[in-house]
């Protein structure tokens, strides 16, 4: 099955891709994105990871610990958005920040 996605972009986590698609953060393989917007999700690995799109932004930055802060206290990240984070870290052991 072939999904249009709305927005790709290389994720930290190790050969997965970061998507947008209908306004939630997604995950899958590299390997099964053409870079055109199109995922062959033949093997079930496109993987909504957040409601948000904020989650997709984290996932491709390289932030560090004083940007992170700003962007809490600015109110453009809530503690919602790191939860859902919280649980890619433990799985992928991606760091926090930079």
């Amino acid at each position: 099955m072939i999904i249009k996605t709305d927005s790709a972009v290389i994720s930290k986590i190790k050969g997965m891709v970061a998507f947008i698609k209908d306004g939630k953060t997604f995950i899958g393989k590299e390997s099964n994105y053409d870079n055109k917007g199109n995922y062959n999700n033949h093997d079930g690995s496109f993987r909504q990871v957040s409601s948000r799109e904020k989650l997709f932004h984290i996932l491709s930055s390289d932030y560090s610990l004083e940007v992170l802060t700003l962007l809490i206290t600015d109110g453009n990240f809530t503690v919602e958005d790191f939860k859902d984070y919280s649980i890619l870290i433990e799985e992928f052991n991606i760091p926090l920040y930079k």
